[in-house]
């Protein structure tokens, strides 16, 4: 099998609840639809869905980073509704959780392994993004940035360093 990271943008839900110290929230992950060339369909989302198992430990990351030390909580589980993909995301690090609830951390970006065909076969992460590399509901297109935008992003990122 051949794996491809694949990334795209999605948002959380405006509600969320507190379970013990953690904060669950959930999230539209992804959408049928052409993305950068490829026609994603009901089947592909429900191969996703039906590849994840919560003992996986799905991170939250930041950024898509590489770094365990980036992870600020985990996949709850994923069920498809319609033509989306959608996720419960268990958020646990403490300032994260507090811009989450400010509505400062909003947008949300995964990474999927497909085969040697392209079709999806299992979610790899899910990332809090606050400029995602992609954007719009049916075609892909990379995301213009301009100097203050781009300080702006940087600015964000430092913030969220813990």
């Amino acid at each position: 099998m051949k794996l491809v990271k694949f990334n795209h943008t999605g948002e959380l839900v405006d509600s969320f609840s507190e379970e013990g110290n953690d904060l669950v929230k959930d999230a539209e992950l992804f959408y049928t639809g052409n993305h950068r060339g490829r026609n994603y369909t009901v089947k592909d989302l429900h191969a996703l869905a039906s590849s994840f198992n919560k003992e996986d430990e799905i991170p939250i990351q930041l950024d898509h980073s590489e770094s365990a030390r980036d992870t600020v909580g985990f996949l709850e589980s994923v069920s498809v509704i319609g033509d989306k993909l959608y996720g419960k995301l268990r958020i646990v690090e403490d300032s994260i959780k507090e811009r989450v609830r400010k509505g400062l951390a909003k947008k949300v970006s995964i990474s999927f392994y497909t085969d040697s065909s392209g079709n999806p076969t299992r979610l790899r992460e899910v990332s809090l993004v606050a400029f995602p590399q992609l954007k719009g509901a049916t075609l892909f297109s990379e995301l213009d940035t301009n100097e203050d935008d781009l300080e702006m992003y940087q600015q964000y990122k430092r913030s969220l360093r813990v």
